[in-house]
């Protein structure tokens, strides 16, 4: 949201709720690995654009800015839901059968653009339908964390419940594109944080990466069945 990492460091501290400047300032000073004087100009950047306001000596996020931020967010949200745009193509240009490929440099660029596309399906599924999602590893919700946690959230809220298949069987798997990824699940057993730097430089390898969406019926009711099994639905 911010180009600047301090201001955004600082922003994210307060979603938490008001600090002391001492407090505050260390702490963000500690986690962006820099000066005090540079957090507490941030914070003189912050409170000029009232991002920020000081009440009782502790710094809080505007109410103001919330308001603002809120009103452009929701403006966005409803030109996105209000068609069913992939790029230059309409969903609904797709009929029964038909299919649209899009290629990627690397996996995560790939997840991005598939998370993007999932908000526009959920969002013209009825209400209750399970979502079935089918994995060869579970390495989204280790390297893109923040996201996921956003997507799941999101469909709990909606009122949908997702259902994870996995094709592998290795441990790390089953708590949580390659001959590189099929070798770092069958090696562990837990992730450290030396393993997910690894893993993010995996996922980040160029390569051909395929991003194919099918409207077709009869396919999709077979892959649910299929997959519904491993359930109590």
């Amino acid at each position: 949201m911010f180009s600047n990492k301090i201001e955004q460091s600082i922003v994210d501290v307060l979603r938490h709720g008001p600090l002391r400047s001492s407090i505050l300032v260390t702490k963000v000073a500690a986690e962006k690995s820099v000066s005090v004087q540079a957090v507490y100009a941030a914070l003189k950047n912050l409170h000029h654009d009232e991002v920020i306001a000081i009440q009782n000596k502790k710094y809080s996020i505007s109410s103001v800015w919330i308001e603002k931020i809120s009103e452009k967010l929701n403006q966005i949200k409803n030109v996105y839901s209000s068609g069913d745009y992939l790029g230059g193509l309409s969903f609904e240009d797709l009929q029964d059968g038909d299919k649209v490929t899009y290629k990627f440099k690397n996996p995560v660029l790939l997840d991005q653009v598939w998370g993007h596309i999932l908000f526009q399906l959920v969002e013209r599924t009825t209400v209750g339908v399970p979502i079935m999602i089918y994995n060869s590893h579970f390495w989204f919700p280790i390297v893109r964390e923040e996201s996921e946690k956003t997507i799941f959230t999101w469909l709990e809220k909606k009122g949908f419940k997702a259902y994870f298949s996995c094709a592998s069987t290795e441990t790390l798997d089953a708590n949580t594109v390659s001959d590189d990824l099929d070798f770092f699940f069958k090696e562990r057993e837990s992730c450290s944080a030396e393993d997910v730097k690894l893993l993010q430089k995996i996922v980040s390898q160029s390569g051909k990466n395929k991003l194919v969406i099918t409207r077709n019926r009869k396919k999709a009711l077979r892959y649910r069945k299929s997959l519904s099994r491993e359930f109590l639905m």
